[in-house]
């Protein structure tokens, strides 16, 4: 793993494309893709970056974080749901190309995912999320049960889904991030923020 490199904090006015409030798996991949579109871009972190919520996750990514599919469906349309549905399967890929071509020793791999009822309750809420999967082309099974070492009830299968250790992906991406007019400031907070209007869109402009 990449050592744990103490960025600083900011002492002075800089000026940059983009500023991200937030270091985990958000704020960082946002930077780094940014930055590689001819960006530049601050991270501003409060404290250090690649703690709090992003530490302390399993550390998978997937095109189905929940039963969401079928909730998509009934309140924005089919049309809607598959547009979130690829660019979950996008986003999932991106993710697993940027560690490839990096080669990133971040522990990548791919398992399936689960989500399961606890008991036969609730089935036909199960159910109604794997016919949503199947209307949208996504090739979701559909089980009694999961291989679990206990007891489940009826469950539906993502294949290949990633897992990987966070920490080590992003202190990795983060050494590509400094430079090239490129910051990332630790221990500094946010404390006013303004709206300003660039191309017609009302945007956050932080100081």
């Amino acid at each position: 793993m990449p050592p744990y490199k103490k960025f600083p904090k900011l002492d002075k006015r800089l000026k940059v494309d983009v500023v991200i409030l937030g270091g985990g798996i958000v704020g960082i991949t946002a930077a780094k893709l940014l930055k590689e579109a001819g960006h530049a871009v601050a991270i501003i972190k409060e404290d250090r970056i690649v703690k709090g919520v992003t530490l302390r996750t399993t550390a998978k990514i997937s095109m189905g974080p929940s039963l969401i599919y079928n909730k998509l469906i009934l309140i924005l349309g089919q049309s809607k749901a598959q547009e979130f549905a690829n660019s979950s399967i996008k986003a999932v890929e991106k993710v697993a190309d940027i560690i490839r071509k990096q080669r990133i020793d971040c522990e990548f791999h791919r398992l399936p995912l689960y989500i399961y009822n606890e008991s036969d309750e609730k089935v036909d809420e199960l159910k109604s999320e794997f016919e949503a999967t199947k209307k949208l082309g996504l090739p979701v099974p559909y089980t009694e049960k999961a291989p679990l070492s206990f007891k489940t009830g009826p469950a539906i299968k993502y294949e290949n889904q990633p897992q990987f250790h966070s920490r080590k992906h992003l202190l990795a991406l983060s050494e590509d991030i400094v430079g090239e007019s490129s910051y990332i400031f630790e221990r500094t907070s946010a404390i006013i923020v303004k709206y300003v209007k660039i191309n017609g869109v009302f945007a956050d402009k932080g100081s």
